[in-house]
């Protein structure tokens, strides 16, 4: 299971959660972006035990940028990846898969940020992590 929780002077941070077949919790675990602003889950896959969650983290200025974490079967970190397609862009996760091979596909926008609404536009967005 994976969500977005409070964190302790950060905003909102990712929390993730493992339960066992009787559900009770196994191990949590907070990720908190390198800014220690607001970070959001917007998606969780699962393969061979390892647990992949993906969301978004606001940096330094305060845009959105693409954020991917790796927990192992015991819940250590294993990475985090942050994609910024540029400094004047937003870019959010739509969803998260792994196949077979255990390669990571991110699905996502990236919008331009810009003070006219004439000039917004989004672009698609796939990222692929190697296993």
């Amino acid at each position: 299971m994976a969500g977005s929780s409070s964190g302790k002077k950060s905003g909102l941070d990712f929390a993730t959660i493992k339960y066992d077949g009787n559900g009770r919790q196994i191990w949590i675990k907070n990720y908190r972006g390198s800014q220690g602003k607001d970070d959001s889950v917007q998606g969780l896959a699962i393969h061979d035990g390892n647990a992949f969650v993906t969301g978004w983290s606001l940096d330094g200025a305060g845009a959105p940028g693409l954020v991917t974490v790796r927990y192992d079967e015991s819940g250590k970190l294993e990475w985090a990846k942050r994609f910024n397609r540029s400094a004047k862009t937003s870019d959010r996760p739509t969803d998260i898969g792994v196949d077979k091979n255990g390669h990571v596909y991110v699905s996502g926008l990236s919008s331009k940020i810009s003070e006219s609404a004439s000039e917004n536009n989004s672009t698609a967005l796939l990222i692929k992590y190697a296993p």
